[in-house]
């Protein structure tokens, strides 16, 4: 039904397992997911090309490839794969965990099933692409949001604003406040933080109408950091 061109499994007492319904589901980044110790993809026959994320490594990587051209077959060779696991570890079913890539909602029954059994197995499809979406789209907002912000701090307007200096923690919080007072729904003690680290800025003990020295460089720096960050 079905050929290995690539199996380096090892035999693991604990299993968190991966399946991957390449017929449906190609996008193979949750495979970076160090909890999973198992990866297995099931391909079509006629999928021939399988491009892995970077960071993956293919010594717990199972290719499933089926011959046949049929309406579910996959479907049905995950359900049969599934199911030797779940007889496998019928009387430790704590020690198994399967996820299902798919957007094939047919798989959705078998599932539910299992789990009222007391197996933990679950399939994602929209919720993880929903998800990176969404954080994309958070990211890009937090992004734009900082780079008004250093804009902001080059000017005149900001070196004149009443920051404190007390011990470097407050200092800190100070300047987290001042952030999210500025925008709003942002972490403003991660920016800061990074601000300190750079010493992008010189306080005095209390600025009052003082300008705030400004290091440019060390404040690109900061924000460079920042948004870096957010995209990782």
């Amino acid at each position: 039904m079905f050929s290995f061109f690539k199996k380096e499994v090892s035999e693991l007492d604990k299993l968190n397992i991966a399946i991957f319904d390449f017929e449906n589901f190609t996008d193979l980044r949750p495979a970076e997911n160090p909890n999973f110790n198992i990866v297995k993809l099931f391909i079509g026959a006629n999928q021939n090309k399988i491009t892995l994320p970077s960071s993956t490594n293919g010594r717990f990587f199972e290719f499933l490839k089926s011959d046949v051209v049929a309406k579910n077959n996959i479907d049905s060779i995950i359900a049969v794969e599934c199911g030797k696991y779940f007889e496998k570890y019928k009387n430790d079913k704590a020690n198994l965990s399967i996820t299902i890539f798919s957007f094939d909602n047919g798989y959705d029954g078998f599932i539910a099933d299992y789990n009222y059994q007391g197996y933990s197995i679950k399939r994602v499809g929209k919720e993880f692409v929903e998800l990176e979406h969404k954080a994309s789209e958070i990211n890009s907002i937090r992004a734009d949001k900082a780079n008004k912000l250093y804009s902001f701090m080059l000017t005149e307007k900001f070196k004149k604003t009443p920051i404190r200096k007390h011990k470097n923690t407050r200092l800190l919080k100070e300047l987290a406040n001042y952030i999210n007072s500025k925008l709003r729904n942002f972490n403003g003690e991660e920016l800061a933080k990074y601000i300190l680290e750079e010493h992008a800025l010189k306080v005095e003990k209390e600025i009052g109408g003082k300008p705030v020295d400004v290091n440019e460089e060390a404040l690109k720096r900061a924000f460079d950091r920042y948004k870096q960050n957010i995209k990782e």
